[in-house]
Parts: C-alpha cells; structure tokens; sequence
C-alpha cells in the first residue's frame, strides 16, 4: 500500500475577489480556503474529507471537474490548531495529528501533513471463555434442580443466557439467567441446553437429565495523506488460537503451568511504511521466551502464572511513520503448578577446545589475524528456550545470538598484544535458569 501524502496551503485573507468568499469586517480574522487532492483518496474508498480548526469545521465538497475537495473556513489570526479527518461513509478511518497552522492576514503558508490510518488499531472484541457447567443428572417428577452455567468475558462485557428444554411441560425458574432452577411435573429424559452470548459470540453446551416419578483567518489548501497501519499476525496453538483473522479473540482451549504454549508473530506488510517496534506482552505475569526475534516476526514459548485467571496476551507493532496495529487474545489459565526443569546445558568447542561450566577452559596461545571456529548446541532437556543463545568474546564483544539451539560461527583473533580473551556461551531457558560455558585464549603478536 501507498501513504498519501498532504500539502496544506493556508492563506490569509486581505481583500475580495470575484472567485473568494468576501473577508471578514475585522482584519483579526482570514478565510481559510480549503482543496484536497481527491483522486488518491477515493481509490483508498475514502469517500468524506473534513477538516477541523479554532472550533470551525468544514467538510469539504467534492469538485468532480476538478477532481478534489473544496471548502472554507473563517479563522482568527494567530496560530491555529489544524486536524484533518477521513471518513468511509459514516465510519472515521484516518486522522491527521494537531497540526499547529499560523494564520496570517495576507500570507500563503504550506504545511505537509498525514492523515494516519485507525482502522487496524480498535480494541480487541472478547467472546465468553467457557469455565464450568453443574446439573444433576437426575431428579423427583415436581422437585426443582439447579443449573449453572460459569463463563467469563475478559474484558467484563455483558453476558446474555438463554436455558432450553425439548420436553414442552418442564418449566425454568430463570431461563435468561447463568443460575437457574428446573422442573417438570411428569417422568422422563429431557435434553437441555444453554447459550452465552458476549459481544456478539456464543457459546453452547447441553446435557441430558432423567426424570423419576415422584416419590421415587488564513486558507488551509489541503491534500490529505493517508498512512496505513501494519498488518499483525498472532497465533498461539497450544491454546486453539490459530487464525489471527478470526473475530473472536477468546482463544478456546485452557492452559495450566507448566505446560506451555508456542507462538508466532508476523507482520506481513507495514502498511506501505519502514518496519519499526514489534513485541509482545501478557498481563498476568507470565513468562514470554523468544527464541526468534526479527524484523518482520516474533516467536517463542509462553509459561502461564501458576495462578487461575484469565491472561490477554498482545501483540503491538509500531511502523516507522507511527502507524499502530495490535492483535491480543484472550486465555483461560487454570491453577498450576511451578515447573521445576532441568538447567539448559551447554556443549560447544572453540578450535577443538572444549568450554567449561564454572572456570573457563585455558585454549592456549593464538596468533593476532588467527581465524576462530565455534561450534556447538545446547540441550534444553525439560524446560523450553527463554531467550536467543548469546555468544561474546570479552576483547571483541558481542559476537552473535542465534535464534536455534544449534551455532556455528568464525571470526578472527584481535590485535590485542599479551591480551587474554575469554568466549562464553550463554543459555536462559523459559523459566529464568541461566547456563554459561566459557573458555580463555592468550594473544600473541600484533
């Protein structure tokens, strides 16, 4: 996609003219003269341009002989607040930042702006997340039984319920309710079922229940730019979300520590502008490894908190024009436990020399221009990769953080006379234990 781009030409007005509105009496105000450049706009389905300033609005017609936007505005002298405004029928899609505009009796003033896309940025609509269903499976012909039905909507939203029966004599107490009572006057089996509804998402369960006898002043000229927002991708599987378009953000299945759930983060096209910020976040205090972090994508394990709650994990990306685009989902945590894994363990050599827990590996003397081999994994046994594996060779610095278990690396030994280097391999898996291997080399020549 193409950002639009948007010149304003903001003139005070000093005198009449037989193609201009006539001034205002006093010379504290100036006519402000508005025209869009419409052709870019309309094929982006921008079908309403307004624009707003010193409490005077305009909404500027369009001009189908000349193809663009056109209107006016009467505004004080003086420095002037600016916004511009898109609209895609009744829906606004797009605005531009305050843009401060001083208006001069007299002068033509240009001012570039952007109009900045807002349809990708709304917040998330939560569907009810299913917790629990109780009913009896019998009851006495006349006795009341209790159903209740246990959803939760994450953001607290209203929840609707709707009881059913396919036995035409039995009867509820509170059928639009989450707690009802039930009863029939006659013997037999009866189905019944039950929907929630929240924002529009349902949810359904039903069960059988056997039933037994009784008993028994300046111009702004305006060409508005129009600036998209990212396209954002989650996805968690562990936990059932695997459509980041789908409009329910109510992931359907639960999750309890330890276990853990992956996912991927992608941004497929940064609306037309430089890539800038992607992360994401939960918050309910889990714990979020990356075991890849690019340009354009995230990915990972995410731990639960042991506690029971309901956890909204969000992912966030920021274009280099300021352009926001989020995608969060809503996840049931049940009661866990605290994983209890093995520490992640390090097997690598640098030239054959083999790096050590604890005190570093002495690998000798090394020429200064001598090339380095690393290679070597690490095991991460029970527990899940936390963060990218990280190598740093003391007298160079940070050398590489592969994004997989397994590196292979070179590099040259630095000019350093008599200096003694040391390289360590670094391993956090997801539940924050930290291993690293080191060895030392000694620099000869120069």
């Amino acid at each position: 996609m193409r950002a639009l781009q948007a010149l304003i030409i903001l003139t005070a007005v000093a005198g009449c003219a037989a193609d201009r509105p006539a001034p205002p009496a006093t010379d504290q105000q100036g006519i402000a003269e508005l025209r869009v450049d419409a052709g870019p706009l309309v094929i982006f389905g921008i079908t309403r341009v307004t624009a707003e300033a010193a409490g005077q609005s305009a909404e500027l017609a369009f001009d189908d002989n000349n193809a663009t936007y056109a209107g006016t505005l009467i505004l004080p002298s003086g420095t002037q607040s600016l916004i511009v405004r898109a609209f895609n029928g009744d829906a606004e899609v797009g605005k531009s930042q305050p843009t401060p505009v001083d208006v001069v009796t007299g002068a033509v003033i240009r001012v570039m702006l952007q109009i900045f896309d807002t349809r990708h940025d709304q917040p998330p609509t939560f569907g009810p997340l299913f917790d629990s269903l109780t009913f009896p499976t019998t009851a006495q012909a006349g006795d009341v039984a209790t159903f209740a039905l246990s959803v939760i909507a994450p953001a607290g939203d209203p929840v609707s319920y709707a009881w059913g029966s396919d036995c035409p004599d039995a009867t509820f107490t509170a059928s639009g309710g989450a707690i009802t009572g039930w009863s029939k006057p006659t013997q037999g089996v009866c189905a019944v079922s039950v929907t929630a509804t929240s924002n529009g998402f349902a949810i359904s369960r039903s069960f059988s229940i056997v039933v037994f006898p009784a008993g028994a002043s300046g111009a702004v000229e305006i060409v508005a730019g129009f600036v998209f927002a990212p396209a954002i991708s989650l996805q968690v599987p562990g936990v059932g979300c695997f459509d980041s378009s789908d409009p329910n953000s109510s992931c359907p299945d639960p999750i309890a520590s330890p276990s853990v759930s992956f996912f991927q983060v992608v941004v497929p096209g940064w609306g037309g502008s430089s890539p800038g910020s992607l992360e994401l976040t939960d918050n309910c205090g889990g714990h979020i490894g990356f075991t890849f972090q690019g340009t354009d994508s995230l990915s990972g394990a995410w731990l639960p908190p042991i506690d029971a709650g309901v956890c909204i994990l969000t992912a966030r990306a920021v274009s280099a024009a300021g352009a926001v685009a989020s995608r969060a989902v809503a996840i049931l945590v049940h009661a866990g436990t605290t994983p209890q894994p093995q520490p992640p363990e390090i097997g690598a050599s640098l030239d054959g020399c083999v790096l050590q827990p604890g005190t570093p590996a002495d690998c000798g003397t090394l020429f200064a221009g001598q090339t380095l081999f690393l290679g070597g994994s690490v095991n991460w046994h029970d527990g899940n990769q936390g963060e990218p594996v990280a190598i740093e060779d003391s007298c160079i610095g940070p050398l590489s953080t592969p994004g997989f278990s397994s590196f292979f690396l070179s590099w040259s030994v630095p000019s350093l006379p008599t200096a003694t280097c040391t390289v360590t391999v670094t391993a956090i898996n997801l539940q924050g234990q930290v291993t690293q291997s080191s060895a030392l080399y000694h620099v000869f020549g120069t």
